[in-house]
C-alpha cells in the first residue's frame, strides 16, 4: 500500500484544487472507529463536537440485493455501538478496514452500516447529506471490481500484464514475454461505473482509490494515476470548474448558464445509462450534486429541470420504449419518470440556432419527503404551470417508425410524434384528446426555405389529466418542421388562431 499512501500524502499536502471547498468542520453522522493498528473489532461511532477536523475515508461499493451482509438497523445500534468482529463483516468491508489503517486514517463511512435501513426519516435525512459525506472524505476507496460486498477489493490478475517474464537468455540479453502498457486498463470501465449512486459519489469525491480487476488506480482533481504511471493528466472537473466560475465572477450570465446546462444535459444523458437496485432512487441519487449546483448558480431546481434551461429541458426523448415504473417516482414532464437512455435537442448545430421561447413558466409546486430540506429528493407529487399554447391534434398520426409517429395533415408529413414510453395505439380512443403543446421555436441558417433558414417548433404532446380542469399528462415530444412542401407560414399558422392559456402539467 505504499504506492496509494505516496499518492494520498502527494494530493493532500501539494494539490491546492484538491484540499479548496473542505468544510473541517463537517463530519458524518456516524462512522466506523477502525483504530490505528490492526484488530479484530472495530466498532460504530456517533460524531460529536470534537470529531471536528477529524480524517476519515468513505467506501463506494455496490451491495444491492445482498441480503446476509450486516447492516444498521434501529434494534441493533447500540449493539455496533459497543463493537463489531470482523469476521461478521463482508470481504470488501474487511479489506476497506486494512487499507484504511494502512493510510493511517481511523475512521471510514459506509453507507449501508452508518445509515439506519429500517428507518425512512434517517435515510431521508443522512441521504441530504451525502453530497457533504463524500466531499470530505480524505479519500474515497472505489471498490470497482467487486460485484457485491462478499468479492472484496483485491482482484486476481496475470502478473504478465505487469511484469515482463523471461523465457530465454540471461537478464541482459535474454527473450521477455509481456502484455504490453496497462496504463488503459487501469483505468478502464467497471462494473461500479454502471451504477446510479456511483455517479454522484466519483463526481464529489476530490480523491479516489480505484480497486479495478487489473489493479489500483489514482484518481483527484489535480490528475489521475496508475501503477505504472504515478502521476498522469488531469480529470474532467466540471463540476468545480462551474463552482469556481460562479465564485470569481469569470464569465457573464449567459455564458455560465450555457456552460450549466451543457454541464446538466451531458451529466443526465450519462447517469441515465445507469442502474438501480431501488428505482425510486434515481432522483435522490443525484441530490447531492444538484445542492452544490444550487449554491453556485442560484438556479431553481425541481424533479430534474432547473428554471433558466426550463423549455429545453422538458424536450428531454428517449429512443427506448419502457413503460412508466407502477410506482410514481417523478411527474410525467421529467426524464426521471421512464427509464433508459434521455437525450436533449442538438442545438449544437452548423450556424447555431436562434431558440425563441413559445410558453412560459409560471410556477412549480413539488412536493418531497418532509425531512427533505433542500426539496431535491424523491418526488411525492409535482404540478409545473405554463403559461402556453395548445393544439388538438386530430388531423392523424403515421404509424410507428424509427421511435416515432408521423404528424399527418392531409396526408403528408410536416413532423413528428416521439412517444415517451411505448408506441401509440392509433386506435385508442384517447389520442382524439391529444394535444400538441409548443415550447420553442429553432431557427438556423439553411438551404430549405426561400430566406436560406430552416425552421422548426419543438414542444410536448399531452392528453387530460384526470387531477382538474386544465390538468394534462405528457406522452412524448413532438416537431413540426419547414419542408419543401410545407412552409413556415404554414407551420405558424397552426397555432396562431389557438390563445394562450394556462395549463398544469402533471
Amino acid at each position: 500500500m505504499a504506492l496509494a499512501q505516496y499518492w494520498l500524502n502527494e494530493c493532500s499536502s501539494k494539490h491546492e484544487l484538491c484540499n479548496s471547498h473542505v468544510d473541517s468542520s463537517f463530519m458524518p453522522t456516524r462512522m466506523l472507529y477502525v483504530g490505528a493498528t490492526k484488530s479484530d473489532y472495530v466498532r460504530l461511532h456517533c460524531s460529536n463536537v470534537q470529531d471536528r477536523g477529524t480524517k476519515y475515508c468513505t467506501l463506494s461499493h455496490t451491495w444491492g440485493g445482498v441480503k446476509d451482509a450486516l447492516t444498521l438497523l434501529s434494534t441493533n445500534l447500540t449493539t455496533l455501538q459497543q463493537g463489531i468482529s470482523l469476521s461478521s463483516l463482508p470481504k470488501t468491508f474487511r479489506d476497506a478496514v486494512t487499507i484504511v489503517q494502512a493510510l493511517n486514517i481511523q475512521y471510514l463511512w459506509i453507507d449501508s452500516i452508518c445509515i439506519m435501513q429500517d428507518s425512512v426519516e434517517d435515510w431521508t435525512s443522512e441521504a441530504a447529506l451525502m453530497g457533504s459525506v463524500y466531499a470530505n472524505s480524505a479519500c474515497t476507496i472505489m471498490a470497482s471490481a467487486a460485484k457485491g460486498p462478499h468479492d472484496g477489493l483485491f482482484a486476481y490478475r496475470d502478473p504478465l500484464a505487469f511484469f515482463a517474464c523471461k523465457v530465454a537468455g540471461s537478464l541482459e540479453t535474454g527473450t521477455f514475454a509481456s502484455c504490453g502498457s496497462t496504463s488503459a486498463v487501469l483505468l478502464g470501465q467497471s462494473h461500479l461505473n454502471s451504477r446510479g449512486w456511483i455517479k454522484q459519489e466519483r463526481i464529489l469525491s476530490p480523491r479516489m482509490l480505484n480497486f479495478e480487476t487489473s489493479g489500483i488506480s489514482w484518481s483527484c482533481l489535480h490528475g489521475t494515476a496508475t501503477e505504472n504511471e504515478r502521476d498522469d493528466d488531469a480529470r474532467d472537473c466540471s463540476l468545480r470548474e462551474l463552482e469556481m466560475y460562479a465564485q470569481t465572477g469569470s464569465l457573464d450570465d449567459k455564458l455560465f448558464l450555457d456552460r450549466f446546462d451543457r454541464y446538466w444535459k451531458n451529466l443526465i444523458s450519462l447517469y441515465s445509462y445507469c442502474e438501480f437496485t431501488n428505482l425510486s432512487d434515481k432522483l435522490i441519487a443525484l441530490s447531492a450534486i444538484v445542492q452544490r449546483l444550487q449554491k453556485a448558480s442560484g438556479y431553481m431546481y425541481f424533479a430534474g429541470m432547473w428554471s433558466p434551461t426550463l423549455m429545453g429541458d422538458l424536450l428531454w426523448s428517449s429512443p427506448y420504449f419502457k413503460p412508466r415504473p407502477s410506482e410514481y417516482r417523478a411527474p410525467s414532464w421529467s426524464w426521471a419518470s421512464i427509464e433508459g437512455w434521455i437525450s436533449f435537442p442538438n442545438t449544437e448545430v452548423t450556424n447555431s440556432p436562434r431558440t425563441e421561447p413559445m410558453a412560459k413558466f409560471l410556477s412549480c409546486e413539488c412536493t418531497t419527503h418532509p425531512l427533505d430540506i433542500f426539496k431535491t429528493g424523491k418526488v411525492l407529487d409535482a404540478q409545473l404551470r405554463l403559461s402556453a399554447k395548445l393544439r388538438p391534434w386530430k388531423t392523424g398520426l403515421g404509424k410507428i417508425f424509427n421511435s416515432s409517429h408521423d404528424l399527418l395533415l392531409r396526408e403528408k408529413s410536416i413532423g413528428e410524434v416521439k412517444p415517451d414510453c411505448v408506441a401509440l395505439d392509433l386506435q385508442d380512443i384517447h389520442l382524439k384528446n391529444l394535444y400538441l403543446c409548443p415550447l420553442e421555436k429553432y431557427v438556423c441558417r439553411s438551404g430549405q426555405t426561400d430566406d436560406g433558414s430552416y425552421m422548426s417548433i419543438k414542444g410536448l404532446a399531452v392528453l387530460p389529466h384526470a387531477g382538474g380542469s386544465n390538468h394534462y399528462e405528457r406522452i412524448g415530444t413532438f416537431a413540426l418542421h419547414s419542408t419543401y412542401h410545407y412552409t413556415w407560414a404554414d407551420a405558424e399558422s397552426l397555432l396562431d388562431s389557438y390563445p394562450t392559456q394556462d395549463i398544469v402539467l402533471r
